[in-house]
């Protein structure tokens, strides 16, 4: 038997790291940080990677419910990144920063995400939704959103103030 670094975060332990990170991507936010930044990508490469381990104990019920909370994290994702605060600083850095609104959004794609997770539970369907995949992929997913939406804004944000130099 083989103990790989990947099966040693597989099952609780896997949902205990990847909910650390949410935390502490989601208390990054709030101050200021550069848009370009290597974090931004390793935080939810380390939540896809250890939720794509997850993906063999996904029947076909999982995989819709993967699907549905997918979709959820894009758009609870693009919305989020349209209220962080985008601006470049004297040396042309973007900057960004979460605000109010980035924080109840926050609120809203938990308590969805628990909401869910208590209806696939009711509907009998809850060993799907404990999967590593079904917790961690979304996650993931969600906060690359998010990100894409600030990096793509941030670009907007260096036009505008490259042609006002």
């Amino acid at each position: 038997m083989t103990n790989n670094f990947a099966d040693s975060f597989s099952g609780p332990q896997g949902l205990l790291l990847g909910a650390a990170l949410i935390l502490f991507f989601i208390v990054r936010q709030f101050g200021t940080r550069r848009v370009l930044n290597l974090w931004n990508v390793l935080l939810p490469a380390a939540l896809l990677y250890f939720g794509l381990q997850g993906l063999g104990d996904l029947d076909s019920i999982g995989w819709l419910l993967l699907g549905l909370s997918i979709s959820l994290a894009i758009a609870f994702g693009v919305a989020r990144g349209l209220t962080f605060r985008v601006w470049t600083d004297a040396s042309g850095q973007a900057l960004m920063r979460g605000g109010v609104l980035t924080l109840v959004l926050w609120v809203a794609t938990i308590g969805v995400k628990v909401g869910l997770t208590f209806a696939e539970i009711k509907l009998g369907l809850a060993a799907e939704s404990t999967s590593t995949a079904a917790s961690l992929i979304p996650g993931a997913v969600t906060i690359g959103a998010q990100l894409l939406v600030v990096y793509l804004r941030a670009q907007d944000a260096r036009v505008a103030n490259y042609q006002l130099n």
